[in-house]
């Protein structure tokens, strides 16, 4: 019991992942084969052991991890999206000679 513990302990740590999302979820299920809601008050590491997770484990931490991934970028990009918001590029835009369509960049 205690060895089963030690392996399942680094799913637990992978699903307690706050960035994991509904679609995220739907995977890791897909890949136990059986549904694992962590929001429920009967939900176990006994649970976890039954869908023998230890053999999709690897999966479940990329899956965990991409879902960190994703959240990073998703809020980057919000973050460069209220920056950008109002800026007209052509403050900073000139038109390259007589090409059109193709600009520089400066003053």
């Amino acid at each position: 019991m205690v060895e089963t513990f030690r392996v399942t302990m680094p799913v637990v740590t992978a699903l307690r992942q706050e960035a994991l999302e509904e679609s995220h979820w739907t995977e890791i299920q897909e890949l136990v084969q059986g549904e694992i809601d962590v929001e429920k008050d009967d939900f176990t590491l006994q649970n976890l052991i039954a869908l023998e997770v230890e053999k999709v484990q690897d999966q479940i931490i990329a899956i965990s991890s991409r879902a960190k991934g994703e959240a990073t970028l998703k809020k980057d990009l919000a973050e460069l999206r209220e920056h950008w918001t109002g800026i007209s590029l052509q403050q900073f835009t000139k038109q390259y000679k007589d090409k059109e369509g193709m600009f520089t960049c400066g003053n």
